[in-house]
C-alpha cells in the first residue's frame, strides 16, 4: 500500500538525473558564483538595502544574496524539469521563498516574498537565453542545463 501511494512508477528515473546527486548547500553556491563571475545575472539598483519580503525586517546581511536567489531559482527549475512538472509561476516562486511575518501579540502569518525581484532575476534569465516563459509560468532551456550539467560534473569529481 505505501509503495501504491507514495511512489511514482518514474521515482529511479529522476533520482538519477545529476540535480540530485549534488547536495543543495554545494551547487547553489558555485552556481551563484557562475553568475556572478559571468555577469549572467545584474542586480538591481539599491539592491544592498532592499528587503526581500515585507515579512523582513532588515535587508540581506550577505552581499551576494542576489545571485545565491537566482542560483536557487534556477535550481527550482531544474528540479521542476526533472519531475516533468507543470512551469514554475511567479507567485509559487514568492511564496515558497516568503517567510513569517512577525506580527507582535498576534500569531505569525505567512508572507510571500517581493515579486520584484523574481521577475527581475527571471527577465534577465530569459535575456541570457536560460529561462522561457509560457502562458503558466518558467521554465529552463537546454543552455542552462548544460551550463549545470558541467558544474556538477565539476562538484562531484
Amino acid at each position: 500500500i505505501f509503495k501504491k501511494y507514495f511512489f511514482k512508477k518514474n521515482y529511479t528515473l529522476i533520482m538519477n538525473t545529476e540535480i540530485f546527486k549534488v547536495r543543495h548547500d554545494t551547487f547553489i553556491p558555485a552556481l551563484s558564483e557562475y553568475l556572478r563571475t559571468n555577469k549572467t545575472v545584474v542586480p538591481i539598483k539599491n539592491f544592498d538595502i532592499i528587503k526581500t519580503s515585507r515579512g523582513k525586517e532588515t535587508s540581506p546581511l550577505d552581499i551576494n544574496w542576489y545571485y545565491t536567489r537566482a542560483a536557487s531559482i534556477i535550481r527550482k527549475l531544474l528540479i521542476s524539469k526533472a519531475k516533468n512538472e507543470k512551469p514554475l509561476s511567479i507567485v509559487r516562486f514568492s511564496s515558497e521563498y516568503g517567510c513569517a511575518k512577525d506580527r507582535g501579540n498576534r500569531p505569525n502569518k505567512h508572507v510571500r516574498a517581493s515579486k520584484g525581484i523574481i521577475i527581475k532575476i527571471l527577465n534577465d534569465l530569459q535575456e541570457k537565453g536560460w529561462v522561457e516563459k509560457k502562458e503558466n509560468g518558467w521554465t529552463l532551456k537546454k543552455e542552462a542545463e548544460e551550463v549545470s550539467k558541467q558544474l556538477i560534473e565539476k562538484l562531484i569529481n
